[in-house]
């Protein structure tokens, strides 16, 4: 096991902690900035590996260490169109509130540490930790990275990467907390995805995950079976024109869909997509395509991701009360 990198003082700029904790995902080499004067790493052009010799580019300030946005091309135009619809401001703390309810985390746990956004997306739940004191890296396999970097990176507790979570680049301990929230079932293989984050975490961490819940979505829901139907064409259209669709569909008010209950016969009624309810449009715009556009998307149970946990050595496992949200922490003698 590699040996826990020298933390950082608590309250240094996020650059201070990054260096030290990167390595090269193909072998754990230490990463070096070029061109050899680079301050930090957003000054640097690429990070080479000390091995492997393999070079990852910065660009635009975010190290890149995919080629590509893979199967996650989607995410990148809802991230970017949508790159400040959920931050919150004076008037709204849903973020806030949120990420309370499915990590079960309070401000003075996260005041301080060092902590791994898993799915970042374009920062929604990395702001919150800023806010909070505490110091965030967000990775993303999507183009989101740039909407996070453009919305947090100039508060200097916030740094964007783009990588998979199948290939992370970082060495183990690293992070006192750890976090997904809405993006491990968006992966191939959810379990798989999770399992790579506990190596990750330092003796007496945190980490929690929310995913997609098979209680309240079961397989033989009559909603999930036309969902299942419906993305069997939504995950083949192309991203702008699925984004547009749900731009029209959203323009009918949650409160009509009442009306139409007692009016349309049930077959008819449940074979309309299912529209978010939220007051906004920009958000039922949003969620509606989060829901029908993601090539993967897995539903899960409580008893299966408390095993996950407990496979993985974590302790403490405990189910919150938002489905499926469960948290656990490393045991501080990494018994």
């Amino acid at each position: 096991m590699t040996s826990a990198p020298t933390a950082a003082p608590p309250n240094a700029p996020i650059l201070d902690a990054l260096l030290p904790i990167l390595c090269c995902p193909r072998d754990q080499g230490a990463l070096s900035p070029e061109p050899a004067e680079s301050r930090d790493v957003r000054s640097a052009t690429l990070l080479r590996c000390a091995i492997c010799d393999a070079a990852y580019p910065v660009v635009r300030a975010i190290p890149r260490f995919v080629p590509t946005d893979d199967y996650a091309g989607n995410f990148s135009l809802e991230w970017t169109v949508h790159r400040k619809t959920q931050l919150d401001n004076e008037t709204s703390r849903i973020s806030e509130d949120t990420f309370r309810i499915k990590t079960g985390l309070t401000p003075d746990e996260v005041r301080g540490k060092l902590v791994l956004d898993v799915g970042c997306g374009m920062g929604r739940f990395a702001d919150v930790i800023v806010k909070w004191g505490g110091r965030v890296i967000g990775i993303d396999l999507s183009l989101a990275v740039e909407s996070a970097q453009s919305n947090l990176g100039g508060t200097g507790r916030f740094q964007a990467l783009q990588a998979s979570v199948f290939g992370l680049p970082f060495k183990t301990e690293s992070f006192d907390i750890i976090y997904s929230l809405g993006v491990l079932h968006h992966t191939p293989d959810c379990k798989k995805a999770f399992m790579a984050l506990p190596p990750l975490l330092k003796r007496g961490g945190h980490i929690a995950i929310w995913v997609y819940s098979s209680h309240t979505f079961p397989d033989c829901g009559v909603d999930e079976i036309r969902d299942g139907f419906i993305r069997r064409f939504t995950t083949r259209m192309n991203s702008r024109a699925l984004h547009n669709l749900c731009r029209a569909l959203c323009l009918i008010r949650p409160r009509w869909r009442a009306f139409w209950h007692m009016l349309l016969p049930g077959f008819v009624y449940h074979a309309i997509p299912r529209l978010h309810s939220y007051k906004s449009y920009d958000w039922r715009v949003l969620d509606t395509f989060d829901w029908y556009s993601p090539v993967y998307q897995s539903k899960h149970s409580y008893p299966e991701v408390c095993d996950w946990f407990r496979e993985a050595g974590l302790c403490d496992v405990r189910p919150l009360r938002f489905e499926v949200a469960v948290r656990g922490h490393k045991a501080a003698g990494g018994a």
